[in-house]
Order: C-alpha cells, then sequence, then structure tokens
C-alpha cells in the first residue's frame, strides 16, 4: 500500500491530541433534536450581589447603585419587550402586504426590507426541498448514533484522496494539483460555498499600539482595524478587528499564531512566536443574518445563492485578508510565509477551513470541530449533517442542505462528492495539529468533551488523510475502520505511517515544525522531537530556529512515509493492537 508520503510532500503532518486542559464542548449548550439552535440573548440582570462579590462594596455604595441598577434592569425589560412587539408587528405587516403581492422578487424585497428574510427557507425553496431530516438530541449523547459499532454505515461510499473523478490513481507528485483542483471545487460546491468574485477590498489601520511583557519578555501589540470597501452598497459596514503581538527584541519577523477569538496563547510569547486575535464576528454574524457582514455586503444586501459562502468560509477569507496585511507590511514584524491558525469548536472548524483554502497558512491547530470540521460525515456517531442543515446550516453553503432532505428527495452523507479526511488532505505538506478533549466518563466529575464533537471520526479521518487506496479500492477505508475499531488509549500513539496516530496530553504536545516554526508549549521535556517521520527531521527543543530565518523544506522531507504523530514510538510505550 502506498502512502502520501511515498511520493511527495503529499500527506499533511495530521497530529491528534487529546488534551487535559480546561473542559471544551463542541455546543455551549446542546440541541434539539433537528432544531434550530436558540439565539443568545440577553444577559441576566446585574445585581447588587454579583457586584459586591467582584467589587467588595461598601454599604453607602450598595446603597447608591442599587437603584440605579434596578432602573437599568427596567429599562432592558422594556426594550426586549419592545424588540418583541417590533418583530410582532413586521411580521403581521410582511402577512398582510404579502397576502396582495403575486410577484415572487415583490415578496422577497418586502421581506429583506422588513427583516423577516429567512435564508433557510429560501434556500430549501431554492433546493426544491419541503422537509429536512430531524438531527440527533444532543442532550442525551447515547443510544442510536452514540455507537462505535454502528457507525460506518457508509463505509463502503467513502471517497479516496487519490483517485481522480475519472477514475485515475494520482501516483506522482506532478498529479496532486489536478486532484487538489477538483476537491477544492466539490467542498466549495457542496459545503462550504465559494466565494464571489466581487468581493470588496480591505484597506488595514492600525488603530494603535501598545506594550506590554509576557512571561518577563518585553512586547508589541499592533491593534488594527480592516475597512472594507462598502462604496457599492453603503448601507453595510464591514469592519474587521484584529490585534498581533510580538516579542518586542525579536532580531527579524517572527512567526505568529492568530486565534479566531483569541484567547490562551500567551505561552507562545517566550518561544519566539507571536500570536494574534481576529474577531470572526467582525466579519461575518455566527447566525442567520446572512444579508449583512461580508456576505450580504458583496450581495449588496441581496440573498446569497445555494453555491455562495457561509460564516466558515468568510471567517476564512477574514484570515486571508489579515495575511495580505503581513505580506505588504514588512515592517509589522511578522513572517507572512509563517502565520498559523487555531480555533475550538466552531472557530476549529474555520481554522481547517482557512488553511485548506489558502495555502499561505502554515499551520493550523484545531480544536474540537466536530461535523463540519474534521470529523468525517459519513461517520454517523454524536453531530451530523442532519444537525446543521436543521441547525448551524449558515455556517455552510446553501447547497449543504440537499445532504439532510428527507423530501421530495432523499441525500445523506453518503452522496456528498467529498468528506473530512480530503479537507485534512487538501492541507498537504503543511501541518494540522487536531485536538480534542478527553471523554467527558474518563475523569470525575463529567469534565472533557462530549461524544457530540465525535473524537473517533476525526481520527479516523487523519488516517484516511495519509493513506491511498493504489493498491485496491476502498483499502484505505477498511484499514481506518480496523484501526479505530478499538480507540487507542490515551497518551498512547505512534510516529509511524502503519500505526494510528498519538493521543497525547498537553505536557507532551507541541505543535509540529515543518517550515522552522519554534514550538507552542513550554512543558515538554528538553529534547522531544517535534515531529518524526515524514516530512520534518526531529528537531530538539533545545535549538528552536532562531526569530526571522526563512521556513525550508528540512532534509528529511521525502522519507516514505506519511507523517502522523509527535513523538517516538519507544516513547509512548505503545504496541499496537489495532492493526492485528
Amino acid at each position: 500500500m502506498k502512502t502520501f508520503g511515498r511520493f511527495l510532500p503529499l500527506a499533511p503532518v495530521c497530529l491528534l491530541a487529546v488534551m487535559l486542559s480546561a473542559p471544551v464542548s463542541f455546543l455551549s449548550a446542546q440541541p434539539a433534536a433537528g432544531a434550530a439552535p436558540s439565539r443568545a440573548g440577553p444577559s441576566n440582570p446585574l445585581t447588587i450581589e454579583n457586584l459586591t462579590a467582584v467589587l467588595a462594596l461598601t454599604p453607602a455604595q450598595v446603597a447608591a447603585i442599587t437603584p440605579v441598577l434596578e432602573h437599568l434592569n427596567q429599562v432592558q425589560a422594556d426594550v426586549i419587550q419592545a424588540q418583541a412587539a417590533l418583530a410582532r408587528l413586521n411580521s403581521g405587516l410582511a402577512a398582510r402586504i404579502g397576502a396582495v403581492l403575486t410577484d415572487k422578487n415583490q415578496k422577497l424585497q418586502l421581506a429583506l426590507l422588513l427583516g423577516t428574510f429567512d435564508d433557510h427557507q429560501y434556500m430549501m425553496e431554492q433546493l426544491g426541498i419541503t422537509r429536512l431530516r430531524p438531527g440527533k438530541n444532543g442532550s442525551t449523547q447515547s443510544g442510536p448514533g452514540f455507537d462505535i459499532a454502528t457507525a460506518n454505515p457508509w463505509k463502503d461510499s467513502m471517497p479516496d484522496v487519490l483517485r481522480m473523478n475519472n477514475g485515475t490513481m494520482v501516483t506522482s507528485a506532478g498529479q496532486w494539483p489536478a486532484r487538489r483542483a477538483e476537491i477544492l471545487e466539490e467542498f466549495e460546491r457542496e459545503i462550504y460555498g465559494r466565494i464571489p468574485a466581487n468581493v470588496p477590498s480591505v484597506t488595514w489601520v492600525v488603530t494603535g499600539t501598545t506594550t506590554g511583557e509576557t512571561g518577563g519578555i518585553p512586547t508589541r501589540t499592533t491593534n488594527l482595524v480592516g475597512h472594507v470597501d462598502n462604496r457599492a452598497y453603503p448601507k453595510i459596514t464591514v469592519d474587521l478587528q484584529a490585534s498581533f503581538t510580538l516579542p518586542a527584541r525579536a532580531a527579524g519577523p517572527v512567526p505568529v499564531l492568530i486565534g479566531f477569538g483569541g484567547g490562551g496563547l500567551a505561552q507562545a510569547i517566550p518561544k519566539g512566536w507571536g500570536v494574534g486575535n481576529l474577531t470572526p464576528t467582525s466579519i461575518q454574524a455566527d447566525g442567520p443574518a446572512l444579508t449583512s457582514g461580508i456576505i450580504g455586503l458583496t450581495n449588496r444586501g441581496q440573498p446569497r445563492q445555494p453555491d455562495q459562502w457561509g460564516a466558515l468560509r468568510a471567517w476564512g477569507w477574514g484570515l486571508s485578508r489579515l495575511i495580505d496585511y503581513f505580506e505588504a507590511h514588512p515592517d509589522a514584524g511578522v513572517n507572512p510565509r509563517a502565520v498559523g491558525i487555531t480555533g475550538v469548536s466552531r472557530y476549529g472548524k474555520a481554522a481547517i477551513v482557512a488553511q485548506a483554502f489558502d495555502e499561505r497558512v502554515a499551520v493550523a491547530l484545531v480544536g474540537s470541530s466536530g461535523e463540519g470540521g474534521v470529523k468525517l460525515h459519513r461517520h454517523d456517531y454524536g453531530e451530523a449533517v442532519e444537525n446543521l442543515t436543521g441547525g448551524e446550516w449558515y455556517w455552510m453553503a446553501g447547497n449543504f442542505l440537499k445532504y439532510g432532505t428527507a423530501e421530495p428527495f432523499v441525500k445523506t452523507a453518503a452522496d456528498l462528492p467529498v468528506d473530512s479526511h480530503e479537507l485534512i488532505a487538501l492541507c498537504a505538506p503543511r501541518p494540522c495539529f487536531i485536538s480534542y478533549g478527553i471523554p467527558q466518563p474518563t475523569i470525575p466529575g463529567g469534565i472533557g468533551d462530549p461524544a457530540w464533537v465525535d473524537a473517533p471520526g476525526s481520527y479516523m479521518a487523519g488516517i484516511l488523510a495519509s493513506w491511498s487506496a493504489a493498491s485496491s479500492p476502498g483499502a484505505s477505508t477498511k484499514a481506518a475502520i480496523r484501526r479505530c475499531r478499538t480507540f487507542p488509549p490515551f497518551s498512547t500513539g505512534s510516529a509511524d505511517s502503519s500505526k494510528p496516530p498519538r493521543w497525547n496530553p498537553p505536557i507532551d504536545a507541541v505543535p509540529p515544525d515543518p517550515v522552522g516554526l519554534p514550538p507552542l508549549f513550554a512543558h515538554a521535556p528538553p529534547a522531544t522531537p517535534i515531529i518524526s517521520p515524514g516530512l520534518t527531521r526531529p528537531r530538539s527543543r533545545r535549538h528552536p530556529p532562531r526569530a526571522g530565518s526563512r521556513p525550508q523544506r528540512p532534509a528529511g522531507a521525502h522519507s516514505g512515509r506519511a507523517a502522523i504523530g509527535a513523538e517516538a514510538h519507544q516513547r509512548a510505550g505503545h504496541r499496537d493492537q489495532a492493526a492485528a
């Protein structure tokens, strides 16, 4: 059996880790079966007890502040009631006016004018869908759809990464660009959507710089706003919000890890990295408002078409525009060829999508991404296609709804032309680090990741991304299922392509180092190799590359093995049982 690494830099380094850090849940509140997620309402009323607990107020201060809080909370309640009344009024007005309109476009424009337009219903109408299948109930985490033994009903339809659409096998590096283009086209058309050619340009402005210190290292933080050109449609304004923090005394341009939503990245600063934040909702709302944000601006306030982008592609587009800024401003101190992206949950989905579609993204750290991320669509375990088609459809292209259809036709995940292992493969030869929390029952108190996010399905996708079926049709799928039949124990695994990927805690985990990026985590033993087979040679943590060095492919880049895993097999003390 051939592997990606056999003939190339085709296979991405795919590191999968079970993290011991804070609990990570794919959704803050699991949706009911088939139901659209409830939109977050206003925060709970602020009470004097909450303030006192935080601010240690004196009795005199309590007496002065209490009436102010009571008034504020009453105003908030009045506003909520007014908003509800306005929504009812608009809905009633739309119904009364709509009753006398006969032209579909007139009704559409009325809905847009009154704010009653429903993208979900509009997509269903455009696609001829009258009923969708309900999604699973995320509150149960057990029963049908949560059983590993029955999770592979569509295994025989799993697409082969290295099989061209005409059936030709990819057997050389020279064939990969054509195969990559085929995979990209299908992901764009059916899953994540196309970015329209008329998307407006972005002008970045530095709004401020500050100095600080992280771990004893002086830092410089730059705040940016990216103004999107809205001259073609001034009714919508989009301003991208971003910032990045660099070691102030770096000798040259440094690699930078951008977080969708930021947070928790400060430990990278002492290792020679810069860190940054890109606010996804400044690009596109995390909700059904698809006639606003960058999607709405590009379409000039009109509905999107079924093959156009959803929020995940929009957030990735924003990252690409930030990389544009780094390329155009070498004085910013960032190496534009060493920009990484990280995110958790929905932002984990956005991270892998961003890396797959923009080849300038050097590395992605993908946390608990679940359905729509690196989890296989065809792995019927936890959250499924139907939960997105009836829930967070706005993350995806409108065409994605077809695969949750019940009437008048039926399509399932098995009908998708691509699957998530191919999304990982699009990142080749750049690495992606795929992580999930330890399964909830493992830790007392129930913390960790729920079955909902389907860590096994992502583990399987990582294997499939690194193996081809050149020897016989379906061989890679069968191998992946065999390896996943027994989930590997926590903190075990291998760096050998014939063994399953490694699952390890953060004290051992470091991101891969294919382009000379310094390691992120500070707790691993000093001589731990960052990555050993496939794309790179082992590199001691005692000697990270100097800041500003030009990323180069290491001499061991063509070792003939698929690159999976973070440490030597012997150090993990694991002997593969799954391949038996």
